[in-house]
């Protein structure tokens, strides 16, 4: 055991900060693969099946746990019985279109970074031409 007694409280907290911080990230994530699969039109009436689905199915896996390991006594094969919902998931996660995926994904920083440059060039060519017709407007309220 990595902490075994009340003289390793420190250990501990390290632990508390990493595991918070990976597990942190879960919810952010998942959500934002969701997101970025769906399209634009559909999110909030995807997003409240996915919610659903998230609530009403969530019971699934702790009774398959407890049932494999209240059979067999072993909590080995409780565990093993949960890579079956992975490998559901993985096979699902297969069927998505590639297309829909390069649709309504985010934009690679090549293409960010050129629309940035495309408007700044803008935006140095508009303040060229207000600062032409600033200098008009002055000129016109001096006479």
């Amino acid at each position: 055991a990595v902490i075994a007694g009340p003289d390793q409280k420190y250990g501990s907290y390290a632990f508390a900060v990493i595991y918070g911080g990976c597990y942190g990230h879960y919810y952010p994530t998942t959500n934002g693969y969701f997101v970025s699969l769906v399209p634009e039109d559909k999110v909030v009436e995807l997003w409240g099946w996915n919610m659903f689905a998230g609530v009403i199915l969530s019971w699934i896996p702790p009774l398959v746990f407890t049932s494999i390991n209240e059979t067999s006594g072993n909590l080995r094969l409780g565990m093993i019985g949960m890579i079956g919902f992975l490998f559901i998931g993985f096979i699902l996660s297969l069927t998505i279109p590639e297309t829909s995926v390069e649709k309504y994904s985010i934009k690679s920083t090549k293409e960010v970074k050129d629309e940035g440059e495309n408007n700044d060039e803008k935006a140095d060519a508009d303040s060229t031409d207000d600062s032409g017709d600033n200098q008009q407007k002055e000129a016109e309220s001096n006479v």
